[in-house]
């Protein structure tokens, strides 16, 4: 059986999450962004309508500042 382990690190330390699909992982990468997105980029950024796009949008560009990271890795449960 597979699992997608997702780290999403910031300031304030990291925090990690076991999904059962990597859907289930973007998709907290997503909610994620779109949560803090005006935190980050104030309101002058518009935010992209396309949800992956502005995920990728938002950490990569907080990945360059070395801000914020988000990854996902598959593993197998042992």
């Amino acid at each position: 059986m597979k699992v997608y382990v997702a780290t999403y690190s910031h300031k304030h330390g990291d925090d990690i999450r076991v999904f059962k699909s990597k859907k289930t992982a973007e998709d907290w990468r997503i909610k994620l962004a779109d949560e803090y997105w005006r935190d980050f980029f104030g309101e002058d950024y518009e935010k992209p309508n396309d949800k992956e796009k502005m995920a990728d949008i938002y950490f990569d560009t907080l990945r360059d500042s070395d801000c914020e990271f988000f990854g996902v890795e598959e593993c197998d449960v042992e």
